[in-house]
């Protein structure tokens, strides 16, 4: 089942406006999650504590999060999937039409296994 944690630099805004059109999408917030524990982590270290969770990662990062994926997967490291959001079509104070594509994407697989998947949401989702 594909639950939803969106890293630190994704404004907890999304969630809660996830939650607000689909109550029963199961989404968190980094900073919200575990109690705020992973807030300020690295993101190696919220990828490796999302996976037993099952927590799909939400993430802007295109630079660094592909180069630990990679790491990850030369390790054996299995990830629990992670969903980038390209700056054009989701500008940053745009927080409707991302929650709006994620709650799209999370009908559209909320049942698939997110295990080690990576994709871009899209505003058609």
């Amino acid at each position: 089942m594909l639950r939803l944690l969106t890293d630190a630099d994704i404004t907890p805004k999304v969630a809660r406006a996830v939650r607000t059109m689909e109550a029963t999408c199961p989404i968190l917030s980094v900073r919200d999650w575990e109690g705020g524990k992973y807030g300020e982590a690295s993101d190696e270290a919220i990828i490796l504590a999302a996976q037993p969770q099952g927590l799909t990662l939400i993430t802007r990062d295109t630079t660094t999060i592909p180069r630990l994926l990679d790491d990850l997967f030369a390790r054996g490291l299995p990830h629990a999937g992670v969903i980038f959001v390209a700056e054009r079509p989701f500008p940053r104070k745009d927080i409707g039409r991302l929650a709006r594509a994620l709650v799209q994407l999370w009908l559209a697989e909320e049942h698939a296994d997110w295990t080690n998947r990576v994709r871009y949401v899209s505003p058609a989702d």
